[in-house]
């Protein structure tokens, strides 16, 4: 099949495209700009021509990265010119994604989903086969495509969720009370700024869900009634809650070094954070 020099502002990307938009940015392709910028474009992107389309004349499959970077350099994009069945379409691009990895395990569960309800694999067994995917590692990146919104705002980018996440997450939203806690978590994480890391905001979010419900729960408020923490037994032990929105960095580990130096005048032992 021909590869031809295309304008880039004459190409659009397939509706299919698992990418999210905000992540192909003059940054996150900083080095592929570059590199087409000294070298040119070396590998081609895949698409089909449009007919009676006033403003395209072809539809990318894959090579969003490289439109974007054909469009700021001003360069005409390399395009391997093919018929292509929406089917076939997603196999090659899931295949050219997968080969280089810079597909987030976030993108590839809401294509996954989407694919699946838009009739393009029958069931999720007809869909592993197709894409060499395990039961297994689609049932999580699914279960990542799913989770509520608040969830994933949670989080700095979508991309920074990792897929095994997303199974004890959904597990945890089973339960009413770890799901009404874990979303409680998520709105006062996504109010901080600047976010901690992922692995961080994750570990946050699971404690959140187990703790799970509370016996003897005791709350404190301010003159004004307002509520600042509480504190409650749960399986032998004592469970201090806070908003996260009410706290910096700074006063959380404050408040750590303080129950550390409680825990040892107790126990008459040293206690580590670590």
């Amino acid at each position: 099949m021909p590869i031809v020099e295309i304008n880039p502002m004459r190409c659009r990307m397939w509706q299919l495209h698992p990418r999210i938009d905000e992540r192909v940015t003059e940054e996150t392709c900083g080095t592929l700009i570059k590199s087409m910028r000294r070298h040119g474009q070396i590998v081609p992107a895949l698409g089909r021509r449009l007919r009676d389309n006033r403003d395209y004349d072809i539809e990318l499959i894959y090579g969003a990265r490289r439109l974007f970077a054909a469009r700021h350099l001003d360069r005409p994009l390399f395009v391997d010119v093919r018929e292509v069945s929406e089917r076939d379409g997603i196999v090659a691009m899931e295949t050219e994604n997968r080969l280089r990895r810079d597909i987030s395990a976030y993108e590839r569960g809401t294509s996954y989903e989407r694919w699946l309800r838009e009739g393009h694999f029958a069931t999720q067994k007809d869909l592993c086969r197709a894409l060499q995917v395990s039961a297994a590692q689609l049932s999580r990146l699914l279960n990542l495509s799913r989770l509520p919104k608040v969830l994933i705002e949670a989080f700095g980018s979508a991309a920074d969720l990792c897929e095994v996440w997303g199974a004890e997450l959904a597990t945890l939203l089973k339960d009413p009370v770890s799901e009404r806690r874990l979303l409680q978590a998520a709105e006062g994480i996504r109010a901080l700024h600047p976010k901690p890391a992922a692995q961080q905001i994750f570990e946050r979010l699971r404690l959140a869900g187990r703790t799970g419900r509370c016996t003897d729960k005791r709350i404190v408020k301010n003159g004004e009634g307002d509520e600042l923490f509480s504190v409650c037994r749960q399986r032998g032990s004592i469970v201090l809650s806070v908003g996260l929105h009410l706290l910096s960095e700074r006063r959380l580990k404050e408040i750590e070094s303080a129950i550390v130096e409680l825990v040892a005048m107790e126990t008459a032992e040293p206690v580590s954070t670590h």
